[in-house]
């Protein structure tokens, strides 16, 4: 059992021992072969200093072999992290203006879904009076981004600015005007939102086709 044992563990390490020296003695057969006067010297030393001659030439092989495979394997980490890194860049820059793109058709379509909404709800659900629709139609006459207030309407509408005021305070709630800061004798500002005149534009589009 000892003995099979022994004998597995030297043929093992005599398997490894040739793969260490298989280098040293490929430089020594290449020397041989293409560099007679260098084989010739090596010949002429005893045999226990030639082997040991592969030894050390084996062990440098090895050596330099080991370098030269750490070297490329860092050579390939720094291309594929240049490669990973300017294939981020590129896809970033390709993927910028597609995103801008897209924020901007979300954007319009957030602006433009609520504006008919508001109207639709304004149009449908809302009891609008004659004295409402002169106040929606006054602020709209205004133009966009002006503003008005009840005082201001009282005086072209000949009713009282407290009454105005409820109207506008109505088509407020409803969406079709939009507050202002600050305040006229008192009231509030308002002016024409964007809901408010698509509102006026329905209006108008339905009176001509009637």
């Amino acid at each position: 059992m000892i003995n099979d044992l022994m004998t597995i563990l030297r043929e093992v390490g005599n398997t490894i021992y040739m793969l260490f020296v298989l280098p040293g003695e490929f430089v020594l057969s290449w020397f041989s072969e293409f560099a007679p006067a260098a084989a010739a010297w090596l010949n002429s030393i005893s045999d226990e200093q030639a082997a040991l001659t592969i030894i050390v030439l084996s062990l440098l092989l090895w050596s330099l072999l080991a370098f030269a495979v750490a070297k490329l394997w860092l050579l390939l980490q720094n291309l594929f992290r240049i490669i990973a890194a300017t294939g981020k860049t590129l896809l970033f820059r390709i993927s910028l203006p597609c995103e801008l793109l897209k924020n901007r058709l979300l954007h319009g379509l957030r602006r433009l879904i609520p504006q008919q909404t508001a109207c639709t709800i304004a149009a449908t659900n809302a009891d609008f009076d004659d004295l409402d629709l002169a106040v929606l139609h006054s602020a709209a006459a205004r133009g966009p981004g002006f503003t008005t207030s009840a005082p201001e309407l009282a005086e072209r509408l000949t009713y009282r600015p407290a009454q105005i005021q409820r109207s506008l305070s109505k088509l407020s709630r409803n969406k079709l005007l939009d507050g202002v800061i600050g305040s006229t004798d008192g009231f509030e500002n308002y002016r024409l939102s964007e809901s408010g005149s698509y509102y006026v534009a329905e209006l108008h589009r339905n009176s001509r086709n009637s």
